[in-house]
């Protein structure tokens, strides 16, 4: 299982947030919410960092395909659009993250959404350990 799906239809922001994440993170990327589908079931992730709009299906209709589908990952939203942002938080993303963004502010917010993972989803995991 990898950590992070990156998700974003503009290959400079995919290709910058992977350079960014893939220093800490094992990284895929997807151009649309149709490869990020494919990748969820090949490959399984922990987090989806996704873009809100895209061409064809949007990440709030990514973010509904996994909540549906592959309900152990955590998703966070990336957008220029505050109250599309907030949308997705409402429809069960973690958190969402202003476009454009602060890499440090990306950073932190992933590290959250891996930290929160295995509370929330792995039965082995003691926090007193």
């Amino acid at each position: 299982m990898k950590e992070v799906l990156i998700v974003d239809d503009e290959k400079s922001i995919r290709e910058l947030l992977e350079e960014c994440l893939s220093v800490r993170h094992s990284c895929s990327t997807a151009s649309n919410a149709e490869e990020a589908k494919i990748l969820l079931t090949a490959v399984g992730f922990k987090v989806a960092l996704t873009d809100i709009k895209m061409p064809g299906a949007s990440g709030l209709d990514l973010l509904g395909y996994i909540k549906e589908h592959h309900p152990t990952v955590v998703v966070v939203m990336v957008s220029t659009d505050v109250e599309a942002a907030a949308e997705g938080v409402r429809r069960g993303a973690f958190d969402a993250v202003p476009k454009p963004f602060d890499l440090s502010e990306v950073r932190s917010v992933i590290a959250r959404a891996l930290n929160y993972w295995p509370m929330k989803y792995d039965s082995s995991y003691d926090p007193d350990m």
